[in-house]
C-alpha cells in the first residue's frame, strides 16, 4: 500500500466516492472475501460474508491502544464485553448481534482497454502424461501483451480467508489488441499460446509436452504435442477448431527456445559419417 497516498493522510483509509455507491463494511465482521469477474468484462469483482453485522444502535468504540498503523484511528470494536469494577474482568454485554450479510460489489471502468481471462486446466487422466489437477491449481500463468510487460499470476488454492479466489486469471492488454499467454504447470512443463486477442476467454489445457524441454528433433516433440492434442479432443476438453491454434502456437514457442537437428538432418550427418568410414576403409 502507498501510505503516502492522499487516501492515507491523517489515518483516513476510505475513498468516499467509491463507498457512495457501495457496500459500507463499518459494521460487518467479514470473515470471508473471494474475487472474480462475475459478469465478464475484464474487472475482477468482491464477495464478501459476514459472520454477524452490528445494528445501529449499537455503538462502535475506538481500539484502546494503537499498532502504528494508518488504520488505528478509524479502527473499531463492537464492545460484546465490558470490564467490571475488577481490574482485568470483563463480562458479557448481553448484545445479540443478527446474522451476517452477503456483500457482492461488481468492480467497472469505462478506460476503453482491453483484457483476456484464462482458465488453466490439468490433464491428468485425461492425457497418458498428465500429470497436473484439473483445476491447474500450482500453475503460473505469464501475460505479454504486444509491446507490453509480462504480468505473472498464479493459481493459488485456499487463496483468501476462509475463501477460494476464482481459479481463472485475469489480464489487462492497455491499448494492445492482442498478446502472448504462457503457463509454467506444476513439474516445470511449459506451454505458449501466441496471438491472443482482445476480449478472450479462453481454456488452456495442459500440453504434457514442454517446449523448452530436451527432444532428439523436433519431430519427437510434434509427435507429443499432436498426441496430446488429440486426446483432449477426444476427451471434449479441447474444441476441435482450438487444435491447429495451440499446434502452431507449439511449434512456433519451440522453434524460438531452442535449436535442434531435423530427422533429415540427422539421416544425412550418418550419411556423411558412414561415408567418411568408408572411404577410410577404402584408403587402408
Amino acid at each position: 500500500m502507498n501510505q503516502e497516498s492522499p487516501s492515507f493522510q491523517g489515518g483516513e483509509c476510505q475513498d468516499a466516492n467509491a463507498l457512495a455507491t457501495s457496500t459500507n463494511h463499518t459494521r460487518r465482521n467479514v470473515q470471508g472475501v473471494a474475487v472474480g469477474d462475475l459478469n465478464h468484462d475484464g474487472f475482477s469483482d468482491i464477495v464478501s460474508v459476514s459472520n454477524f453485522d452490528s445494528p445501529e444502535p449499537i455503538p462502535l468504540q475506538p481500539y484502546p491502544f494503537t499498532y502504528g498503523s494508518p488504520f488505528d484511528e478509524t479502527a473499531l470494536f463492537v464492545p460484546t464485553f465490558v470490564p467490571t469494577e475488577n481490574p482485568g474482568e470483563f463480562v458479557w454485554s448481553g448484545l445479540e448481534l443478527p446474522d451476517g450479510t452477503l456483500s457482492v460489489e461488481i468492480n467497472s471502468a469505462d478506460n476503453g482497454n482491453g483484457w483476456v481471462e484464462v482458465q488453466g486446466i490439468g490433464t491428468v487422466g485425461l492425457t497418458p502424461d498428465g500429470h497436473v489437477n484439473r483445476d491447474g491449481i500450482g500453475a503460473v500463468f505469464f501475460f505479454t501483451p504486444d509491446n507490453g510487460q509480462t504480468v505473472m499470476q498464479p493459481i493459488l488454492g485456499g487463496s483468501s480467508y476462509a475463501s477460494q479466489d476464482s481459479l481463472a486469471a485475469n489480464f489487462g492488454l492497455g491499448s494492445s489488441l492482442q498478446g502472448t499467454l504462457e503457463v509454467l504447470w506444476p513439474g516445470g512443463v511449459r506451454n505458449r499460446l501466441y496471438n491472443v486477442r482482445n476480449f478472450e476467454r479462453l481454456l488452456f489445457p495442459e500440453i504434457p509436452c514442454s517446449f523448452d524441454g530436451y527432444w532428439s528433433n523436433r519431430l519427437e516433440y510434434e509427435t507429443c504435442v499432436d498426441t496430446a492434442l488429440t486426446d483432449l479432443v477426444n476427451t471434449g476438453v479441447l474444441p476441435r477448431q482450438q487444435v491447429s491454434r495451440f499446434f502452431e502456437s507449439a511449434i512456433r514457442a519451440f522453434n524460438e527456445s531452442q535449436t535442434v537437428p531435423e530427422p533429415s538432418t540427422i539421416m544425412g550427418l550418418g550419411i556423411l559419417l558412414g561415408l567418411g568410414y568408408l572411404s577410410r576403409k577404402h584408403d587402408n
